[in-house]
């Protein structure tokens, strides 16, 4: 019998637009550098031979599915999809960011974190794995430009670190599990979808420090980005 857990995924633009593109970016090239070294073709990328990318990547299609249907209408562009959540704070007025709860299979974050984990080492040169490393460089050369962290308002190509950080950001809001986050999840789970949910005093309590985690994971903290919440 496969073991869930339930998680909270915040409605928020940038993590959902980097659980979506993770595929792309990142997984979709890594499994196809495994197939052509596996199938023998010429030139192709020499990975590690128990490199595995094709666990990881359908265990991140499994969680994109498993998104709620306002949150998969959310990513296709819908300001206000139907059944969308209404959290509202302790005093019945301010309309917070919603939280969704989203049951995935254990099994598929066990495999993400293993990837992190192993990537995170590579680009910090703690595991020997230069092909690889030469290999995620190129991924993100061929990347799409975004915009610099450190100065928004110009765009570069990602470096090799920041599609490792993208993995590591979506698994850190996946395995994020607390006192603030369970709190949460009882009170929103209480309502059904659609319906407005009126935190408790203590819920607001909770909102506050996951929204404040949440920040520091999808945007490292931007003071900007906290008033999203």
């Amino acid at each position: 019998m496969t073991a869930n857990r339930t998680v909270l995924i915040p409605d928020e633009e940038d993590f959902l637009h980097v659980l979506v593109s993770l595929d792309e970016t990142l997984m979709l090239p890594l499994v196809g550098a495994v197939d052509d070294m596996d199938a023998g073709v010429e030139d192709a990328w020499q990975l590690p031979e128990d490199f595995n990318a094709k666990a990881p990547n359908d265990a991140l299609g499994r969680v994109f599915r498993a998104l709620p249907a306002p949150l998969q209408r959310r990513i296709h562009g819908e300001d206000h999809p139907a059944e969308a959540r209404v959290l509202l704070a302790a005093d019945g007025v301010y309309e917070h960011m919603p939280f969704y709860p989203v049951v995935i299979e254990e099994r598929d974050l066990v495999v993400l974190r293993v990837l992190r984990d192993r990537l995170t080492r590579v680009v910090n040169r703690e595991e020997d794995g230069q092909d690889l490393l030469d290999f995620l460089h190129q991924v993100a050369e061929d990347a799409e430009e975004r915009p610099d962290p450190k100065n928004p308002a110009s765009r570069r190509r990602p470096r090799a670190e920041d599609l490792v950080a993208d993995l590591a950001m979506v698994v850190g809001v996946l395995e994020l599990d607390t006192d603030d986050t369970r709190l949460l999840r009882s009170e929103i789970e209480a309502k059904g979808p659609g319906e407005k949910v009126v935190l408790t005093l203590r819920g607001e309590a909770a909102y506050k420090n996951a929204a404040t985690t949440f920040n520091k994971l999808i945007t490292g903290g931007n003071a900007m980005n906290a008033y999203l919440y």
